[in-house]
């Protein structure tokens, strides 16, 4: 994803710990962007605290793979915690804008599978437009910044102001 990548939607869903939200950008939100403007709109209506999501999309869609597994077409994803029915359960989808308007959005979605057998790593099939899908092993803390729940997302302020608003 390039910084000039223009974000629509996040959802997040952990069924283990019944996690389920959508975030929606509201404004200015491309890669990497300082100014994004975010919306929690599942499981309620909130305006998000758009730094936490910041770090979550980096975090998440800009990480760094540990390693890259081989992916045999139609292969039984189910010993490292991605078979299908799982799948479904566990994912972190990102919609984005398609350059060209008269498309739709294109889905990057990230399954998050079980832990590996070294601690601190787990299993990823990730799926991108245009691109065959990969199997990686990455740090566990994509799955901690998966399983947070709603009040983590929203924003927190009291009351919302620039500095030169005040006299």
């Amino acid at each position: 994803l390039g910084d000039k990548t223009e974000l629509e939607s996040i959802v997040i869903k952990d069924a283990a710990k019944s996690v389920d939200l959508e975030l929606r950008c509201k404004a200015d939100c491309s890669w990497n962007s300082t100014k994004a403007d975010w919306v929690l709109v599942r499981p309620v209506e909130f305006d998000a605290d758009d730094a936490n999501v910041g770090t979550f999309l980096s975090a998440t869609f800009g990480s760094n793979f540990i390693e890259t597994l081989a992916l045999e077409k139609n292969q039984d994803l189910s010993s490292y915690g991605l078979a299908e029915e799982q799948r479904t359960k566990n994912f972190i989808e990102l919609k984005v804008k398609n350059l060209d308007s008269t498309k739709p959005s294109q889905r990057y979605v990230v399954y998050v599978g079980d832990e590996t057998p070294i601690d601190g790593n787990l299993y990823l099939l990730v799926k991108r437009p245009e691109a065959a899908d990969a199997l990686y092993i990455a740090s566990n803390t994509i799955r901690v910044n998966q399983q947070r729940v709603a009040s983590f997302w929203r924003n927190k302020k009291i009351f919302r102001f620039e500095s030169k608003d005040v006299d």
